[in-house]
């Protein structure tokens, strides 16, 4: 059985998750982190527990808390391959700067200078098969969901699946790009298409395959109460009704990590009009106006 190691940013860092193992060829690791000085201690922890043969680096999808830290592997691997799907691919490219202009008034200088952005450079379309003595990995892309496209790595001798934000682990999801309707429909794929013994996902602690039901229950409650919120043919909640549906959601699940982007939180930020800092999702609205989110 392969050794699947966790590195867990503490909460300054959105207690991100990288993921990392060995395979027969050298080590691959999943998602990078955001500061970059919790990229040098996933970097550091690789070359204590691993051969340190840094084989490929997959980039699970385009929000900033994966990927900054690819700045800090590519330093020390120049050559190393950085893979993703081609919509993530393109999702990076198309909001890497105004992302990184909002993420600088909270990180600064914890995060990677506009021109120190690492992008990753091995693009594929709909699945990458890699075959890594006796692991293969299926690399698999999907669309919409907590992000805007996504990246999933299947072990499949190991039955062993690394989500990405698709699954947390008791932690509440962003919920800002407006997907949730395509996102249970994934994690509904997730159950169909794998054989799922283990989960690493985005956030929190590996599971099994409970965390893709803990995931589903939580947004059906979300649109459960943002529906209850919600005013007749309105397509965003109101300022109370955006209010009364955060407490609702946060004290049905008063265990769940709540992350905060300075003084607000990501929850409280999703269920509100998203401004023009949030690129590509700005004036999405929460309800579509035949009924779907």
């Amino acid at each position: 059985m392969t050794t699947y190691q966790s590195y867990t940013a503490e909460d300054p860092g959105l207690r991100v998750n990288s993921h990392f193992f060995e395979t027969e060829r050298g080590v691959v690791l999943v998602d990078t982190q955001l500061h970059l000085p919790y990229a040098e201690e996933v970097l550091e922890q690789i070359r204590s527990t691993t051969s340190g043969n840094l084989l490929y680096i997959v980039t699970t999808h385009a929000h900033p808390d994966h990927w900054y830290g690819n700045t800090i592997f590519r330093r020390a691997f120049p050559n190393v391959p950085i893979i993703t799907c081609r919509s993530v691919s393109d999702e990076i490219q198309a909001t890497a700067l105004p992302r990184r202009e909002r993420w600088d008034r909270l990180f600064a200088d914890r995060i990677p200078k506009a021109e120190d952005l690492v992008f990753p450079d091995c693009v594929f379309s709909g699945r990458l098969t890699l075959k890594l003595g006796e692991h293969t990995l299926q690399v698999d892309e999907y669309g919409p969901a907590e992000a805007g496209a996504h990246t999933v790595v299947y072990v499949e001798e190991d039955r062993t699946l690394i989500t990405g934000d698709i699954v947390d682990n008791k932690k509440h999801p962003w919920i800002g790009e407006r997907n949730i309707d395509n996102w249970c429909a994934i994690l509904e794929e997730f159950r169909q298409r794998y054989r799922i013994d283990t989960i690493l996902p985005g956030h929190g602690a590996p599971g099994g395959a409970e965390l893709l039901e803990e995931s589903s229950q939580w947004l059906d409650n979300y649109r459960t109460v943002v529906q209850k919120h919600l005013e007749p043919e309105a397509l965003h909640l109101t300022e109370e009704g955006a209010q009364k549906a955060f407490e609702e959601i946060v004290s049905g699940y008063p265990d769940f990590f709540l992350p905060h982007w300075g003084e607000q939180t990501n929850l409280g930020i999703g269920l509100r009009k998203l401004d023009s800092s949030f690129a590509g999702n700005s004036g999405k609205p929460i309800r579509t106006a035949d009924g779907k989110m």
